[in-house]
């Protein structure tokens, strides 16, 4: 089964897929799947949020996903509104193709998340967690946080 995690960092969505069974030991292996969607236009459009969910949609269902987990989103003293406008403007367009698709949707604190892979943070996570030799493309700046998320969503329950 492929479970998907998300991360946003500004304007992007970092979307991550893990493949797990039930029963499985391990967090579950990435299985090549990963995307960065963009927003795709100007934030005041409300067809940018269409397409932008649109794209998500098609991901989930090319990946035949069983669930999704967001990272929840940090709280950061330096954000202006804009940034704060494109991340809930992504994160609605996740929650819609989620919604439209069927797909349990989570969005747990990176605590319980990095709990759940017995790492004190998600930032010591290494790459050979999820089956990579070397670090991804997109490692540091959303991926990492996006195989955890997946790897969350995968866990027995």
């Amino acid at each position: 089964m492929k479970y998907v995690g998300v991360s946003v960092k500004g304007s992007d969505i970092n979307l991550a897929v893990v493949e797990r069974h039930h029963g499985d030991p391990g967090f579950g292996t990435a299985v090549g799947e990963f995307s960065r969607q963009g927003f795709p236009g100007d934030p005041s459009d409300p067809a940018s949020l269409l397409e932008l969910t649109q794209r998500i949609r098609q991901d989930l269902r090319d990946w035949n996903a069983q669930a999704v987990v967001l990272l929840e989103t940090t709280k950061y003293a330096n954000w202006t509104y804009s940034h704060a406008q494109m991340r809930v403007l992504c994160i609605a367009g996740l929650m819609l193709a989620v919604a439209e698709e069927t797909i349990l949707y989570e969005a747990p604190k990176p605590t319980a998340i990095a709990a759940h892979l017995t790492s004190p943070k998600l930032e010591n996570l290494q790459p050979s967690v999820f089956g990579f030799d070397k670090p991804p493309k997109y490692w540091t700046t959303g991926a990492r946080d996006a195989y955890a998320a997946a790897a969350f969503a995968a866990r027995d329950r």
